[in-house]
């Protein structure tokens, strides 16, 4: 409607529809086989064709006010109501359709604003596909920022790079590896097997089918003195290592 000359958008008297709204409304209704009166206070298919160009992008600018100022603004209860009367699937779901257009798939336990955020960020991640920056900022997204990416390019040299656990090669290195290493504050056993699994999931589909890895997790625990943070690594003793 807004794209007509002005003179088809004139309303009728005490504030009336346009004419022409009313008139296509007719062929609406016969394209899509539902009424204005059958709507139920959800947008027209022609409201929803309005705003199809901002619902690509997790920003969701249709949903906006002049108060927004945030680019992936936070998703509030009212701005939920009102992305519902555009869509028969609530945002979750949406997210999820979303993310299987770009390969992604979202992890259950992320909330709706770490899976918008997360959408936001992957397709740059793409450009730089199938290289250790790419595969080290993917994983950060599942994992956490404690998260890197060795390649071993200059193995162990005393006094030129000699950090254990690091660089601890001796020789010219197995070719085409690298090590993944990262750190989880995950103390229940079986959660923790499900966590590597995933992230191994992804280093397979992230990875040149060409090369080899492990993956080192360091599980923070308690020590009295050191750290000891509250539901983060309560469990008694050093690090745990699990490499496989």
């Amino acid at each position: 409607m807004r794209h007509l000359p002005s003179i088809y958008q004139e309303g009728g008297k005490d504030g009336e529809a346009p004419f022409i709204e009313g008139y296509l409304s007719v062929f609406e209704a016969m394209l899509t086989g539902v009424k204005n009166s059958e709507l139920n206070g959800k947008k027209s298919p022609g409201e929803v064709l309005d705003i199809i160009s901002d619902i690509f992008y997790p920003g969701f600018s249709f949903l906006q006010t002049g108060e927004d100022t945030d680019f992936l603004l936070r998703i509030t209860d009212k701005k939920r109501e009102v992305f519902n009367s555009y869509f028969s699937v609530d945002m979750d779901e949406f997210l999820t359709w979303m993310a299987g257009w770009m390969s992604l798939v979202l992890k259950d336990d992320w909330d709706l604003e770490k899976k918008r955020e997360v959408i936001a960020r992957i397709i740059p991640i793409y450009k730089i596909r199938g290289t250790k920056e790419g595969l080290e900022r993917y994983l950060q997204i599942y994992a956490g920022k404690d998260t890197s990416v060795y390649e071993f390019l200059e193995p162990f040299q005393v006094g030129v790079t000699s950090t254990v656990g690091e660089d601890s090669i001796v020789g010219e290195g197995r070719p085409y590896y690298f090590q993944v290493n990262m750190t989880l504050p995950i103390p229940d056993p079986d959660i923790l097997e499900k966590e590597e699994q995933a992230i191994r999931d992804v280093i397979e589909m992230e990875k040149p089918a060409h090369t080899d890895y492990d993956l080192i997790i360091q599980v923070p625990t308690l020590e009295i003195g050191t750290h000891s943070t509250v539901g983060v690594d309560t469990l008694l003793g050093g690090l745990i290592t699990r490499q496989k």
